[in-house]
């Protein structure tokens, strides 16, 4: 139990200095859409986007956590949240960005769900300046825009998204993430 509570501590405590030193960023380099992501599934990249979310929320920042892991989302489940329209219905021009943004029950926190995925929502992605033109019109009304994509190996969804994005933070857990697929 001891283990536990100082695991949930040394979290906490990477969650703010991580905060702390996007704040740093952007207010030198106007760091403002951050993209989360990892190696492989499983290494924690999503617990991280929605803790580095909510950790920018309670500091007062307008925050909001777009899920575009779009092949496997699960941010609408972590915030008890349906699977509603989205990021995905977005890219296809088939939704507004001001219906797919959810708020949740953390002051200064919203969510927009990836949606429904299929192959038209991949061709969009892989286009770019429908997800350009999204973040460009959320840009204006939040100060954070963290975004959970899904892993850089499995599929190339995320290095596109990160054409997009002013950073990345890469998930790392210590004795999952294997540094050969790090590298």
């Amino acid at each position: 139990r001891h283990g536990a509570a100082s695991w949930r501590f040394v979290l906490n405590e990477s969650i703010n200095s991580t905060r702390t030193m996007l704040l740093q960023a952007a207010r030198n380099n106007s760091m403002q859409v951050v993209m989360v992501t990892s190696a492989t599934q499983g290494e924690g990249k999503t617990s991280l986007a929605s803790q580095l979310a909510t950790s920018m929320a309670t500091a007062g920042m307008r925050t909001l956590i777009v899920d575009c892991d779009l092949r496997n989302p699960s941010i609408h489940k972590l915030f008890d949240l349906g699977l509603s329209a989205g990021v995905s219905e977005e890219l296809c021009q088939d939704a507004d960005v001001a219906d797919a943004v959810q708020p949740t029950s953390v002051a200064n926190l919203w969510v927009i769900p990836a949606g429904q995925c299929s192959n038209r929502v991949i061709a969009a992605l892989a286009q770019g300046h429908p997800l350009e033109t999204l973040f460009n019109r959320l840009r204006g009304q939040f100060d954070f825009i963290i975004v959970d994509s899904c892993p850089v190996l499995p599929v190339a969804d995320a290095l596109l998204i990160g054409q997009h994005v002013d950073g990345v933070v890469f998930s790392i857990m210590q004795d999952v993430s294997q540094l050969p697929k790090v590298q």
